[in-house]
């Protein structure tokens, strides 16, 4: 079987590590398994402070081979204050208590404890460790491992290969180093979920300690990452299904948006038309009112001129009457005084005569005066009448004029409603196209991210797949060696039974030749 260094030596050309971090280094040994590499990265983690100034001197004589720097910390599980054990072996040092280690070292005894800061792996690494993004190679050489790897979630993320140290030994339930993370079940079953395979492990010279090698299992993280993928394809394609049908009904919105859109500019098209109709009728009406004002001024002038003409005839009338009445009263005189002016007949005759011409005359025109009278009322009826009708027609008017300016009124806040609720619809318009063109740019990176996504999985699939392929080489070139090594164990088992047999052989040749009794000298 081949030794750890050839079994890692492998590993490191299966799985190239571009840096290694080395935790619990201890003293500087140059002849340390990754010292011949060339590594770019390494970096040692030490509590003891006597150890991490030898590691500094030593990582300074290194500086030309690439980054090598050394640490001073305390790592756990968490960020929190942590009891530190300085123990009778220097190198056992730690977490963990003499009086739990018992098992393994019976000597051992604590020499004192303090209480440290401890820190995760992921804290220091980000706060410590600029090039830990490149650390793909962790190695972890103190007790308890398990606490380490807990605190390490982020920096796991990129690692490839842990060599870690544990103990290996069968403990009863009740022994006290079960439940502190030091056993190689408790490490075991810490980073199986998270993808990593035990490979192998490898006794110390205390057979309860052994270093155990994980490797991050790439089938098994393939399939996770494909399942993963698979999960995140088919949210991503329903997200895209989803987006269609909001897509979707966001055009029907808009289809209907811009419809009534069209309905309300239509609308008021036609109220701005009825407007106009009514503002012409309006103007229509008011030229209407102002000549049938126009007109009834022109009858209450002429009303007036008529009564004027009735009161003159009214008095030329009273002055005839009291003309007439004169006139009686002289032909009753002239009649009383015509026994008395007989001598007078002819010309009382005579003036008679004339007098009842003049009568005639008065009478006729009188006559006539009372037919313009009547004419005359006959008019005025008239005149009232219509001016009656005009002023119940200026009545309608003024109704229809409030009317159409209560129409004017109402078109006019619905005009305002209309602009009110066009603008809304403007601002949903604007909304809705603004969240279309939102969907779309969704859509857009929901699309780059499916073709990333198909582009890492189809990458990583040709990449484990690689893997699968020389991780099976490897397997057959390690079964080739162990097979080689057997058959050279076995060859060499033969060759010590044929050794011990000619020995067995030769012991027994100087046994006989010493019994044999020598020959007496002549």
């Amino acid at each position: 079987m081949p030794d750890m260094h050839q079994t890692l030596q492998t590993l490191h050309m299966l799985l190239p590590a571009q840096g290694l971090l080395h935790i619990g280094a201890g003293l500087p040994n140059p002849g340390a398994w990754y010292e011949q590499w060339g590594l770019p990265t390494i970096d040692w983690i030490d509590t003891n402070e006597q150890r991490h100034h030898l590691l500094a001197k030593h990582a300074l004589h290194q500086v030309g081979e690439g980054h090598r720097q050394s640490h001073h910390a305390l790592l756990g599980a968490d960020c929190a204050q942590a009891q530190y054990y300085v123990l009778s072996n220097p190198q056992e040092s730690g977490l963990i208590d003499a009086a739990a280690l018992t098992a393994l070292w019976p000597n051992l005894t604590t020499s004192s404890a303090v209480v440290l800061q401890q820190s995760s792996l992921d804290t220091f690494a980000v706060q410590n460790l600029p090039h830990h993004a490149k650390v793909n190679w962790l190695y972890i050489d103190c007790l308890p491992a398990l606490r380490i790897v807990q605190g390490a979630n982020k920096q796991l993320q990129h690692t490839d290969v842990i060599v870690a140290r544990t103990v290996v030994a069968p403990l009863a339930a009740t022994h006290p180093l079960n439940g502190l993370g030091a056993t190689l079940g408790e490490l075991s079953a810490h980073l199986q979920p998270l993808g990593y395979r035990l490979l192998t492990t490898y006794e110390e010279r205390n057979p309860a300690l052994a270093t155990a090698i994980y490797v991050r299992d790439y089938v098994q993280a393939l399939h996770s990452t494909r399942a993963e993928l698979q999960a995140q394809l088919q949210q991503v394609q329903a997200a895209h299904v989803e987006m269609l049908q909001k897509q979707e009904q966001l055009a029907q919105a808009h289809k209907a948006l811009e419809a009534d859109l069209v309905k309300t500019t239509q609308g008021r098209d036609a109220e701005a038309q009825a407007k106009a109709e009514l503002q012409t009728q309006l103007r229509q009406a008011q030229a209407t009112h102002a000549e049938m004002l126009q007109k009834q001024e022109q009858l209450a002038q002429a009303h007036k001129a008529l009564e004027a003409d009735l009161v003159k005839t009214t008095q030329g009338r009273d002055t005839e009457a009291q003309a007439k009445a004169e006139l009686q009263t002289q032909l009753r005189q002239a009649q009383a005084t015509h026994a008395e002016m007989l001598q007078k007949q002819e010309q009382l005759a005579q003036a008679h005569k004339a007098l009842e011409a003049d009568l005639v005359k008065t009478t006729q025109g009188r006559d006539a005066e009372a037919q313009a009278k009547a004419e005359l009322q006959t008019q005025l009826r008239q005149a009232q009448a219509t001016h009656a009708e005009m002023l119940q027609k200026q009545e309608q008017l003024a109704q229809a004029h409030k009317a159409l300016e209560a129409d004017l009124v109402k078109t006019t806040k619905g005009r305002d409603a209309e602009a009110q609720a066009k603008a809304e619809l403007q601002t949903q318009l604007q909304q809705v196209q603004a969240a279309h063109a939102e969907l779309l740019q969704k859509q857009e990176q929901l699309a780059q991210t499916h073709k990333a996504l198909e582009v890492s999985l189809v990458k990583k699939t040709n990449e484990a797949t690689q893997l699968e392929h020389r991780f099976q080489k490897l397997q057959a070139e390690h079964q080739e060696t162990t097979h080689r090594q057997q058959l050279m164990d076995e060859e060499l088992l033969k060759a010590e039974t044929q050794i011990e047999l000619i020995k067995d052989l030769l012991l027994r040749e100087q046994a006989e030749l010493s019994a044999t009794p020598q020959a007496p000298a002549p």
